[in-house]
Formats: structure tokens, C-alpha cells, sequence
């Protein structure tokens, strides 16, 4: 079955503002954040609000955490009672078993 698809910079390529983008891709996170870099270059103030199921994620998981950590955005979990704390890649990587709830935002 083919489906249209569109990245989020070809979606977003006319807007002027962007508050918050949800990742929820059952192991395709990492392609939905290259398909939207483009987009968080240009409204940088765009916050992501990422779930990770680790356990159902392919291997590519690891490289994509590393990358957000590269790309100048510091890695938060939003925990059950709704804290926003700084995490590791290591840490997520090293609770697999974890559903992993992302905040993804600029400094």
C-alpha cells in the first residue's frame, strides 16, 4: 500500500511560527526529525515533544538520541507527575524497558 507522505519542512516551508511539534512515530522519530531540520533552523524557538517506546525502536534509536544531543538541544524527560528534568542519551539507552517522554527544546 503506498500512502502520500510530506515532511514537516515541505508542511511548515510558509509558516512564520511554530510553538510545538509531537513525534509519536513507533520507530520513525528519527526520520521525522530529519525531515523537519530545515524547519527548526528557521523558527528556532520550536519546542518537540518526543515519546520513545525503546523496546519496540529499531537500533537507529541510539544514533538519534546522540544526534539531538549534537544538534544543540539538550535532551529533557517530562516524568509522570509532569517534571521537566535533564537526561542522557546514556540514561534513556540504559533504561530500555522505559517509555521515554522528550521535551526537545533550544537552550
Amino acid at each position: 500500500m503506498q500512502v502520500p507522505a510530506i515532511t514537516l519542512d515541505g508542511l511548515c516551508a510558509d509558516w512564520s511560527h511554530l510553538d510545538l511539534t509531537k513525534i509519536d512515530a513507533e520507530g520513525a522519530e528519527d526520520l521525522v526529525w530529519e525531515g523537519m531540520q530545515r524547519t527548526l533552523r528557521r523558527l528556532p524557538h520550536a519546542a518537540v515533544f518526543l515519546e520513545l517506546h525503546l523496546q519496540r525502536d529499531p537500533p537507529q534509536t541510539v544514533g538519534f538520541l546522540y544526534e539531538i544531543e549534537r544538534s544543540s538541544y539538550p535532551l529533557r524527560s517530562i516524568s509522570y507527575e509532569g517534571e521537566v528534568v535533564p537526561v542522557e542519551a546514556d540514561t534513556i539507552l540504559a533504561q530500555p524497558q522505559e517509555h521515554w517522554t522528550l521535551w526537545v527544546s533550544p537552550g
